[in-house]
């Protein structure tokens, strides 16, 4: 995984980002299915960690946004996490 972000060299908000709506998918989708399948407390539970995760995927997209505008991303490949800007 260490490669694949130095590789890519995107933000810490645009790999957040994309993990947070992974999880929403990966991990809300399936309890909000078990829901529908009438698993008792899997809606709630599913909800909330679609509704998290989608606000945190937000909150990172506006940051990704704001860096990108203002030139920060600049030659960010070959750069390890700890070296990423937000």
């Amino acid at each position: 995984m260490h490669d694949v972000i130095k590789r890519l060299g995107k933000p810490r908000s645009w790999w957040i980002c994309i993990l947070s709506a992974l999880t929403a998918i990966g991990v809300g989708g399936p309890l909000v299915g078990l829901a529908i399948a009438g698993v008792e407390h899997a809606a709630i539970i599913g909800s909330w960690v679609v509704l998290i995760c989608w606000l945190v995927g937000i909150v990172a997209l506006v940051i990704y946004y704001n860096g990108m505008f203002r030139d920060r991303y600049r030659n960010l490949q070959g750069k390890s996490w700890a070296q990423l800007p937000w």
